[in-house]
């Protein structure tokens, strides 16, 4: 356990007396103006399964955020962006140019857009793991609720996590017959059509079934150079189906399939002028147009986001490079369930396969500077055995056995020929085998009536086997190709100049020392990453990586809660909890940068309170929870500067240590029976505390340099996150109700952790908005005029370098607006 200093420990004294007062004195102040009301409502009661029971939320004395069905369909969400709007913890961005997304909570989370990453936050569908984020795509449907866990996991289910976890957890099949659908009709010509049915099938099956598709045939973003040209239709469709079987009182099986089929267009970025950044202007290269002369034309936009602009394709291949998805998810479960005597023996087994072949646009132009194709193929298998029982009527406990499989290979096509090296083509292919195997345990013991202590350990034992290269598919017998091989770039920067022929390409006339093959050696589709680790046997070569790492590591967890009144509990947590290592899936030109990044460790203290107010016994419209955190981290993994042959490109890379503190606080309130009314709000202070960062600007191959990088904030950790939202239900008679609804979402600035100017990003208040009108006299159907971003503020979720030469933004969405009908049948 850390040992902190004097002043950590004055410094989180304060923030904690601060952030406790200022929530004090606003649950306070609402809590009186409730009490003042003619009436209060009844605030209704959630209920999850964080710790593997039914529990009511109040009850967990663990930080945890819930979203019912009802919320989701709300708000609005549809995307895992539009998840983070509406939880102010979580934090959800593209990580770049390759259709991969970076999820965080509290400040933690990995930057990286290789396919291989994996996510410091779990992220999990009906207890069945998706540990790579470019597969948590289409879980958005006939959800029962998404509770949100904070702070490293383990000791419960599936795999360890540093952040958190985000629970998709599906409707059931019921005991009687139902059915229902709701049809969404919006502006860009967008059609969302969500249905299920569920009921017996005898009397000890049950069966669900449920689809999902959405149609957009206008794109809402605009091409900066092709007016007319128009970037975001979408053609996606999911499907989901269970069979519940109970076999005796002691005896149930839970099957499962879903498919998610997604033909959608990608997103493109926007280019902005690296001096409005306080950067460097970025370099225009000379680019050949479609008659072969030589121009130069880049197209920067701020303060609209509908612009952006992308490749269409290279000249004889077409739309081929235009954002283009083309992925499927097939995903197979069984839960069985047995009960022996008072012991619940539980089984999850499942396998998932995802297949993607993507097209993105890095950039932000027209022009080939960086543009990407991902042909993806995931295979996961795990394997889930846990025991739980209460022993006596004050102990629950629960233990566990977890295996895990994943084989992953890609080939990551990347095109540059009019970019900034004059390099036409990298072709990226490897593979990766990751296999665990884990035990872990969970006890909650009821010491007396008011308090209570929760224990937890995990140990994973993991291993990671990476192979591959970067090739080079550039022909070298046509001529008049713009392009330059990349391995007789690398051998003339190596083994010193060529000469340049009037085409573009090198001559043969440069020397070959240390071994290296001469060039007539090299084919196209020979590996072009050269070996610089002298402790290799083919250092000097241009040659294959294949490395293998293991993680032995513990996950731990301890807690004491206290409830002085039914209404209230107050509880305090520590807690250590781990990422294991991997490997870079970018493009490389040196096996340096493919050396693993190793292993996070992330140790959480925590003081929370749960709190009904306003009704008393137990019966309150009013729900307070607040939590303050202090975060010790340990080797954050982080993407840096890679210096290579072929300039300064990314890598990946650990940040010894940094901290976060933070401020967490959730209010939903029952006002009156007819008003209800949700505030949350989290405060984050991130800091590095030791990390020498490569410095781009200064170092070149194969010099390195460096500069402290200490006190600089951590990316994707906005100091402020806001959300507040009322709805007022209006009787119209008897027989409806006419509800108006409204919430604003608040984000902070973000200092981009070290790349500071690169991927900042400037706050934004958003507005969100609904009308419903619902029939009482049989609770079937509801209509919404809904819209989000009402008055279309042009905002950006993420911000790096797009590829080889601009800076870009990836835009949020406009305003979109439309009508909704839901019905049961």
């Amino acid at each position: 356990m850390t040992v902190l200093s004097l002043h950590n420990i004055y410094y989180t004294g304060e923030v904690i007396m601060r952030s406790f007062l200022a929530a004090t004195l606003f649950v306070t102040s609402i809590t009186f103006t409730a009490a003042g009301l003619a009436q209060i409502g009844k605030i209704e009661e959630v209920i999850v399964t964080a710790q593997k029971r039914e529990q009511s939320i109040n009850e967990v004395p663990l930080a945890i955020s819930a979203f019912s069905a009802q919320s989701v369909a709300d708000y609005g969400v549809r995307s895992a962006e539009d998840l983070s709007s509406i939880a102010p913890v979580l934090v959800v961005n593209q990580t770049g140019g390759t259709g991969t997304l970076s999820w965080s909570i509290r400040g933690v989370g990995f930057n990286d857009y290789s396919t291989s990453a994996t996510s410091t936050v779990g992220l999990y569908v009906d207890e069945v793991s998706l540990p790579y984020p470019v597969m948590a795509s289409g879980q958005y449907f006939d959800v029962d609720r998404i509770e949100i866990l904070k702070g490293p996991q383990g000791d419960l289910y599936g795999r360890n996590t540093t952040a958190g976890q985000v629970h998709f957890i599906s409707n059931r099949p019921t005991d009687v017959f139902e059915s229902g659908a709701s049809l969404s009709y919006g502006n860009y010509k967008t059609l969302d059509f969500e249905g299920y049915v569920s009921g017996p099938l005898s009397e000890s099956l049950r069966g669900r079934m449920a689809i999902k598709t959405v149609r957009a045939w206008d794109g809402w973003q605009e091409s900066l150079t092709r007016p007319g040209d128009t970037l975001g239709k979408k053609e996606a469709y999911a499907v989901r189906a269970q069979l519940a079987w109970d076999m005796g009182e002691s005896f149930s099986a839970l099957l499962g399939v879903r498919y998610n089929d997604d033909q959608s267009d990608g997103i493109a970025n926007t280019p902005v002028n690296g001096l409005s950044l306080g950067l460097p202007a970025p370099t225009t290269r000379a680019t050949r147009n479609a008659g072969g002369a030589l121009e130069k034309h880049v197209t920067y936009s701020t303060n609209n986001n509908k612009a952006a602009d992308w490749t269409n394709g290279p000249r004889g291949q077409g739309n081929a490079l235009r954002p283009k998805r083309d992925n499927q998810l097939l995903g197979l479960s069984a839960r069985l369930s047995w009960m022996v005597n008072d012991i619940e023996i539980v089984s999850i087994s499942s396998y998932d396969n995802f297949d993607r072949s993507e097209a993105n646009d890095w950039d932000g132009i027209a022009l080939l500077d960086s543009s990407n194709i991902n042909v993806t193929d995931i295979e996961i298998f795990s394997q889930e055995l846990r025991v739980s029982s209460t022993y006596g009527e004050s102990i629950d406990w629960l233990a566990g056995l977890y295996y895990s499989r994943d084989d992953l290979a890609e080939d990551y096509n990347y095109f540059f020929g009019e970019g900034r090296f004059g390099i036409q083509q990298l072709d990226t292919n490897y593979e990766e085998d990751v296999e665990s195997i884990a035990v872990f345990a969970h006890a909650e013991w009821d010491v007396t009536e008011q308090w209570g202590l929760t224990v937890g350990a995990r140990y994973t034992s993991e291993d990671r086997e990476w192979r591959g290269c970067t090739n080079d598919p550039t022909p070298t017998d046509l001529p008049n190709l713009p392009g330059l091989p990349l391995y007789r770039f690398l051998n003339t920067i190596i083994n010193g100049p060529g000469v340049l022929t009037p085409n573009g390409l090198l001559n043969d006339g440069f020397n070959t020392p240390n071994n290296l093959p001469p060039v007539e050696a090299l084919e196209p589709g020979d590996c072009a990453t050269f070996n610089d680790l002298p402790s290799t046997a083919d250092v000097g070569q241009f040659a294959p990586f294949s490395r293998k790492i293991s993680t032995n590591e513990w996950m731990w967890k301890f807690g004491l809660d206290y409830a002085p009144t039914e209404d209230m509990l107050l509880f305090a947590n520590v807690s250590r909890g781990f990422k294991s290592g991997g490997f870079n899936g970018a493009n490389s030109n040196t096996h340096k940068q493919l050396l693993p990044y190793e292993p996070e460790t992330l140790t959480a203290y925590e003081l929370g309170v749960k709190a009904t107010l306003g009704g008393g016994g137990g019966g309150g419209g009013i729900q307070w929870n607040a939590s303050v955190f202090y975060y010790d981290y340990k080797n954050k993994q982080e993407r840096n500067d890679a210096v290579t042959p072929v300039g300064n490109i990314s890598g990946l890379t650990n940040v010894p240590k940094s901290e976060i503190f933070g401020v967490e606080t959730e209010l939903n309130a029952q006002l009156t029976p007819n008003w209800r009314f949700n505030a949350s709000a989290v405060y984050l202070k991130t800091k590095i505390k030791e990390y020498l960062a490569i410095d781009g600007n200064a170092s070149a191959f194969p010099n390195e340099v460096f500069f402290d990088a200490a006190g600089i904030e951590l990316d994707n950790a906005p100091r402020w996150s806001l959300n507040l939202g009322s709805a007022y239900d209006l009787r119209l008679g008897d027989s409806y109700v006419l509800t108006p609804a409204a919430d604003l979402v608040y984000r902070d600035e973000t200092s981009g952790g070290v790349f500071a100017g690169e991927q900042a990003k400037r706050s934004y208040l958003l507005a969100n908005a609904r009308l419903s009108l619902t029939s009482t006299t049989n609770d079937k159907w509801r209509v919404t005029l809904w819209a989000r971003n009402v008055f279309d503020r042009d905002y950006f979720l993420s911000a790096f370098g797009g590829g080889n030469f601009t800076f870009v933004r990836t835009n949020g969405m406009p305003r979109t607006y439309g009508l909704r009908l839901d019905y049961r049948f």
